[in-house]
């Protein structure tokens, strides 16, 4: 568990619409909200912007990083 329990890895889009487990449909969440969120889509408007930045975020972090390791 994520953080004494507290947190979960959640499904952006719900698994049963996408199947997908690949890092960027995954993202933590408290585990409260993650059983609310059922096999709900979020309110894309609300978060899809915030999502969006924060994948391609990690995106360039994670290529940087294997760039860097291919150097050494």
């Amino acid at each position: 568990a994520l953080v004494n329990g507290i947190f979960s890895l959640d499904h952006f889009i719900p698994w049963s619409v996408t199947a997908a487990d690949e890092s960027w449909n995954l993202i933590p969440t408290l585990k409260e909200i993650n059983s609310k969120k059922s096999n709900n889509l979020p309110d894309f408007e609300k978060y899809g912007i915030a999502f969006t930045k924060s994948q391609f975020s990690y995106f360039n972090t994670f290529f940087f990083f294997n760039a860097l390791c291919m150097l050494f």
